[in-house]
């Protein structure tokens, strides 16, 4: 038989094994912490020990330099603020035009070689632009884009088209075909396809109207007014550095007012012709000089 007494001995034993452990496990976990500040404490030294030759050089200067720097300051601010000043006076510079725009292509003549060549390709491969772009262009020869080949071909060497001057019949067209539709982006369209008594190109319709047969363009000689307003807007254009271009020369028609309408190729022909000072040519023209008929006959 067991005793109480032995009974009570095991209970305490076991009790006091498991307060043992606890120790055993709090002082693990004191330790623990103690290492992890202690870890920390030193990289927060450490970084310190970096830091404070850089600062103790910086305020050993700063206090070497206290005199100096003052009078410096003074002299850099008064500087900064005359440069602001200067700044804040002088107008942005303006960008110029070269920095902008994109280098143009340079523009490769058509030989005759390239034109019985092409001829002779589209009779083999008609209207079959990439294909006939690929055989045209050799290793010897000039590449040219299918667009320009196509172009080539419609307006310039295409057997149907019709040149030379205007027959009457295609006169009375043209004139009822504006009429009709308008002349704002139909060139190349209805206009060149119901054209009647000949074949031509949306750009032989636009010039024949506009130098011919608009009856708003006056086509007579030009008058003395004329001129003198025609020489104010090429010299206001000038005086800028302006190279008047294509788009130019439409701007100065159309604020051109003296003497009636001009158009564009008008223009640009009398001021190169007989105004530019450039080119010592007499203001009297000779009979047809000023008509804007480009070989054709009026009717």
């Amino acid at each position: 038989m067991v005793s109480t007494d032995q009974v009570t001995f095991t209970e305490s034993s076991e009790k006091e094994k498991k307060q043992e452990k606890k120790e055993k496990k709090e002082k693990k976990e004191k330790k623990e912490k103690k290492e992890k500040k202690s870890m920390k404490e030193k990289k927060v030294k450490k970084s310190k020990k970096d830091k404070e030759p850089v600062v103790t050089a910086v305020a050993a200067v700063a206090t070497t330099t206290t005199t100096t720097t003052t009078t410096t300051t003074m002299t850099t601010n008064d500087a900064s603020n005359s440069s602001t000043k200067r700044k804040l006076d002088t107008p942005p510079s303006p960008i110029t035009p070269s920095a902008t725009k994109k280098p143009k292509k340079e523009r490769i003549p058509w030989t005759k070689e390239e034109d019985k060549r092409l001829i002779a390709l589209e009779k083999l491969h008609p209207k079959r632009w990439s294909m006939i772009a690929k055989l045209h262009g050799g290793k010897s020869r000039v590449k040219r884009h299918e667009n320009d080949i196509r172009k080539r071909w419609t307006t310039i060497l295409d057997p149907s088209l019709s040149h030379g001057s205007w027959s009457k019949e295609e006169d009375d067209s043209l004139i009822a075909l504006v009429e009709k539709y308008g002349v704002e982006g139909r060139w190349n369209q209805e206009i060149q396809r119901e054209l009647e008594g000949g074949n031509r190109t949306g750009k032989q319709c636009r010039l024949r109207w506009e130098c011919v047969l608009d009856p708003a363009v006056a086509k007579g000689e030009w008058s003395k007014e004329e001129d003198d307003e025609l020489v104010r807007l090429v010299g206001e254009r000038l005086k800028k550095g302006e190279t008047i271009t294509l788009g130019g020369w439409k701007k100065i028609s159309e604020e051109k007012k003296e003497g009636g309408k001009r158009t564009n190729k008008q223009c640009k022909r009398r001021w190169l012709k007989f105004l530019d000072p450039g080119r010592k040519i007499s203001l009297t023209a000779p009979k047809g000089a000023t008509r804007c008929t480009y070989g054709e006959k009026v009717h």
